[in-house]
């Protein structure tokens, strides 16, 4: 019950900043100088608690979809751009997940179906049309750290025991 709660909780927070900064930011584009005040807003913008999710979005047409089954987590994810998606699908037992996606058109999904132990992960996506699949976890998975840069790049890992 309180999952389901949490989800729509979580799903309206997004749909609320969603509209607000839709109606905030009214270029098509987003230019290079509200990608740099965009920067400034990150570094001040710090986490005050071990769990939960902390958000900061500036842009047009970001998403973010979480589905997580752990007992402490916290989810800290910045998305500064155009057409950004971070979904997130994790039954792990403790979960630290850090994202950052500057740019356009760039997609992080996080798959695990099994219960792992202590994640802790950091995505960094700089650049336009670049795409992160992850799928299972595995010890050698539990701390991991990607950084993509450039244009139009895909990365595909796959965690199985």
């Amino acid at each position: 019950m309180m999952k389901s709660i949490f989800r729509g909780r979580f799903i309206g927070l997004s749909f609320i900043l969603t509209i607000f900064f839709n109606l905030s930011i009214k270029a098509q584009d987003v230019s290079p100088e509200l990608l740099i005040q965009a920067d400034r807003v990150t570094k001040l913008v710090q986490p005050n608690s071990n769990d939960g999710i902390f958000i900061n979005q500036i842009g047009v047409d970001n998403v973010i979809y979480n589905d997580v089954s752990a007992q402490n987590f916290t989810l800290n994810i910045s998305q500064n751009g155009k057409n950004n998606t971070f979904k997130v699908f994790d039954n792990a037992l403790n979960l630290d997940l850090s994202v950052s996606q500057r740019g356009l058109d760039n997609t992080i999904l996080k798959y695990n179906q099994t219960t792992a132990g202590n994640v802790v992960n950091q995505y960094i996506q700089s650049g336009t049309n670049q795409n992160l699949s992850i799928y299972g976890s595995n010890s050698i998975s539990e701390s991991l750290t990607v950084s993509m840069q450039g244009v139009n790049q895909n990365i595909v890992i796959r965690n199985f025991k």
